[in-house]
This record gives C-alpha cells, sequence and structure tokens, in this order.
C-alpha cells in the first residue's frame, strides 16, 4: 500500500462518518456528553435497515442503550439530547415511556447550517452533502473493551475526535501536527492535553512522537494497537483471525486488551535473560534486531508492548517483537500472543464466507480489482474490495482510476445497460440478448453514487442505457 494514496485510512474496519461541522473557527464545539451521545447515534443510524420510502434520517433508541454504549446517567444523557437540539444537530420525537423503564425516543437528523432535517439517504452525510470524517465503528460498538467511547475519559473523547478529523484533513494516518493546533482543536488546557494523549496511547489507539514543538501522530487498528495491516498476505492480517464469544456468535480477534501484567508475563516468556524493571514499568531487554550485549531495548507493557531500542533505534508493535524474538511470520506471532493471553483463535480465510466475488478488468482483460459480498449484517450489504499485488492483495483500492465493470466485454458489445451493481450487471449480461451491432451488456461503476465523469469516454459509439433501481423509479416518479 502506498500510504499518501490510500483514501480508506481504515481498510477493512466498519466505520462511521462524523460530520465536519462538529468543529467550528478550529474548534470542537460539543461539551464529551453531546458528543459521545451523537456518536452514538450516528452509529445506530448506520447500522438500522433502511426502509424504501422513509422520508426522513431518523433513529429510535432507548436511554438504556445510550447509558450502555457511553456509560453516562440518565441526567448526563438529557443535557446531551438538549445541547444537540439546540446546536440544531437532531430534533427529538418523544414516545411515550413505560413504568419503571428508560424511554426510547426517536431523533430527526438535521443539516447544523439549517436545522432543516436531513432526508433519508444510504449515506446519511455523503447523500446529504455534508463534509465528514471518519471513525472505526468498533470503538462504540464494542463498548466493553478498554478501548471503547464508553472507557475513555472525557478528554481522550474530545482528543480523538481531534486527531480523527486532522488526520481527515491530511489524507493520511500518520502525520504531524503542532501541540498548540491540537489542543486548540479539542479545545484542551495543557496538563489535560498531556494525560489525555498518553492515555490514548496506553489503550491503543494512536503512536506518538514528539520532535519539537510537533507531534508526528499515528492512528491505530483499535484491535491491535498497531497500524493497519498493510502487506496483503492473509495469514498475517489480525482481521482474518476470530473468537468465539459466549453466545456462540464468531467475532474478531481483539490482541489490544490493555492488561499490562498479562504482556509482561509473554515478554518474560520470550526472551532468554530475565529483563531488567524500570522505574515506569517498562522491560529493559537485550534487543533482537542487533547484536546487543547490554539491555537497550525497552518495552512498555502499559503501551500493549510497544518497544524501542536505544541503541539501533528500531521500534515497533509487540507481533513485531515477538516476530524476531521467536523467529516467526506475523500470522504465528499474532496466534502466540492469542494462546499466551488464554484465547483460542480461528483463522478464517477472507473468500470463505464470501457470497458473491466480482472481477473488474480492463480493456485487455487485466484483473484491476475485486469486490467481495459477504453475508448481510443486520439487514445492511456487506462488501468488500481488493487489489492484486504480487501474488497477494492488498485490501484498499485506493488511487485506483475509477473503472466500469466488464469492461473487457465493451469491444464486442453494441449495448451497454448502465445498472446500480455487479448482480444487475450480471444478470443483464447472462441473458445473452443480441443488438443490432453487438452483445447487450451490463455495466457499473460500483454503486449508485460512484458513477465518475470521465467513465463516459469508454461508452462513445456504443448505445448506452440507464437501468435504475426500483428505489430510483419511485423517486423519479415522485419527481413528475
Amino acid at each position: 500500500m502506498v500510504r499518501n494514496r490510500y483514501q480508506n485510512r481504515w481498510g477493512r474496519l466498519q466505520q462511521i462518518h462524523v460530520p465536519t461541522s462538529v468543529f467550528q473557527d478550529g474548534s470542537l464545539i460539543l461539551n464529551t456528553d453531546s458528543l459521545a451521545v451523537f456518536l452514538v447515534l450516528l452509529h445506530i443510524h448506520r447500522n438500522k435497515p433502511r426502509k424504501e420510502y422513509e422520508p426522513l434520517a431518523t433513529v429510535k433508541v432507548g436511554q438504556e442503550k445510550l447509558t450502555q454504549r457511553t456509560g453516562y446517567s440518565k441526567n448526563a444523557i438529557t443535557n446531551a439530547v438538549k445541547e444537540l437540539k439546540q446546536r440544531r444537530f437532531i430534533e427529538l420525537i418523544a414516545h411515550r415511556k413505560k413504568r419503571q423503564e428508560f424511554g426510547t425516543n426517536e431523533y430527526i437528523f438535521c443539516h447544523p447550517d439549517s436545522g432543516e432535517p436531513l432526508p433519508a439517504q444510504r449515506s446519511l452525510l455523503y447523500g446529504n452533502g455534508l463534509p465528514y470524517f471518519t471513525m472505526p465503528s468498533c470503538i462504540i460498538k464494542e463498548h466493553q473493551a478498554n478501548w471503547s467511547l464508553r472507557e475513555m475519559t472525557g478528554s481522550e473523547i474530545k482528543l480523538y475526535i481531534g486527531i480523527l478529523y486532522a488526520a481527515n484533513r491530511q489524507r493520511a494516518n500518520e502525520f504531524m501536527i503542532t501541540a498548540a493546533e491540537l489542543r486548540k482543536l479539542c479545545d484542551l488546557a495543557q496538563p489535560t492535553f498531556k494525560k489525555a494523549l498518553d492515555g490514548l496511547e496506553n489503550r491503543g489507539l494512536i503512536w506518538f512522537v514528539s520532535a519539537e514543538n510537533k507531534l508526528q501522530l499515528n492512528l491505530c487498528d483499535p484491535y491491535t494497537a498497531e497500524p493497519l495491516h498493510e502487506t496483503g498476505i492473509d495469514e498475517d492480517d489480525p482481521a482474518n483471525y476470530f473468537v468465539t464469544a459466549q453466545d456462540g456468535r464468531t467475532k474478531r480477534l481483539n490482541l489490544n486488551l490493555g492488561d499490562a501484567d498479562q504482556i509482561e508475563q509473554l515478554i518474560r516468556s520470550c526472551v532468554p535473560d530475565e529483563p531488567v524493571m524500570q522505574g515506569n514499568g517498562d522491560l529493559m531487554i537485550r534487543c533482537p534486531f542487533h547484536a546487543d550485549s547490554n539491555p537497550s531495548c525497552s518495552v512498555s507493557p502499559k503501551k500493549n508492548g510497544c518497544f524501542y531500542c536505544f541503541g539501533c533505534l528500531k521500534s515497533g508493535s509487540l507481533s513485531a517483537l515477538i516476530m524476531q524474538l521467536k523467529d516467526v511470520t506475523k500470522g504465528e506471532a499474532i496466534q502466540h500472543i492469542a494462546t499466551a493471553t488464554g484465547v483460542t483463535v480461528e483463522y478464517h480465510e477472507p473468500d470463505k464466507n464470501a457470497i458473491a466475488k466480482y472481477s473488474y478488468r480492463n480493456e485487455k482483460d487485466k484483473l484491476v480489482k475485486q469486490v467481495l459480498r459477504y453475508p448481510d449484517i443486520d439487514g445492511r450489504k456487506v462488501f468488500m474490495q481488493r487489489r492484486p499485488a504480487k501474488g497477494d492483495w492488498i485490501w484498499n483500492v485506493g488511487g485506483l482510476p475509477p473503472i466500469l465493470f466488464n469492461m473487457e466485454l465493451l469491444e464486442y458489445a453494441g449495448v451497454a445497460c448502465i445498472t446500480e451493481g455487479e448482480k444487475d450487471a450480471c444478470t443483464v449480461t447472462d441473458l445473452h440478448l443480441l443488438g443490432d451491432t453487438g452483445m447487450v451488456i451490463g455495466m457499473t461503476s460500483g454503486g449508485a453514487e460512484s458513477w465518475d465523469a470521465q467513465l463516459a469516454k469508454h461508452l462513445r459509439g456504443k448505445r448506452s442505457w440507464s437501468c435504475p433501481t426500483p428505489t430510483q423509479r419511485v423517486r423519479d416518479s415522485q419527481r413528475t
């Protein structure tokens, strides 16, 4: 992966979109409670099944669920909703409460500038033309994890959102920013800012290095406490390892446990000599990356096993250290860490559960990318994209130019039917229809909102039909 061309910066992690309007004049405008409640509402809306004829963007949720995801009291949530209404982010439709139960309310998302209710769209912010930045939805969903929204302090929440916003502006997971700029962005005083910065690093959500008056920040995968996997080797990707939960469902392996004692024991079991305990709780070991006669490599159990060698200046994550200490692959290191922490893991091939696979090829029939569809989650379609690289796969398509599905068939076609998705394009093509000048094929750019104007040049000299979905036909009839 080329980092500066990476558009989907969270890789295979599911994301939610947060409107940039939570920042105004270079500072966060919401209190912590309001920000946390708003994030939960956005997450619930993203994962709810979309109704065909729903006119407005709404979400119905009980205070009990808001309390579960935020850890806030009923009064704190009530006050948060009041501020969100005052700031014109939401409107409230109250429902009658049952006796001795938390009430269930319905919230309408509003345009923060006008206060007008937002129309229902497949993508709440993108579909309504509102600028946004992204955050991993597992921060809200995995509310029992030590790195979850519920477990963060108020200052950590504000700082994390500020870092995500800054990363979006930089279009990178790794970037430089001054401490003063970041403090202003998050509206935090100096002592609180430093404590929150350390807190986020201890939770495995960021790495940072202070350089003069600037900070070099790196966003991490919450499940691993290290930068996103980038090599394209399936067996080395932590996202392909799963555990079975108590309810019998499989879920992604969480290597970011936040248990310093457990990590310390793991390190001790991997080194031949007794580590030297430092006053700050770090361990000094002989560096496995160079000939080290005296312990010069510092490992921090509090920071999920991150290490730094004062001799060769090598630094990295726990898995990188285990790989070198045990002379194993990253996949083997992942399994070793899991076993040492008492977890039984299963490796799932990325394609194993895919119910459909669509290959995008160029005019010369060269594979450019693939789209894989997986079983729906909570009524929502789940897709992943990847591109080939030296016999492996890179699970993002950042930097690739726009391409039409079935491009390799276009030279034989007389008629091109532009559909919303790959499934419909296959349906049209599989009819084996013939026109006056060639085949009738289905083509798509990947979705109703993904069309790029430069794709039109490929259709010159062809008869082109646009095939709307049933939803689109209803909207068109309503306009007329």
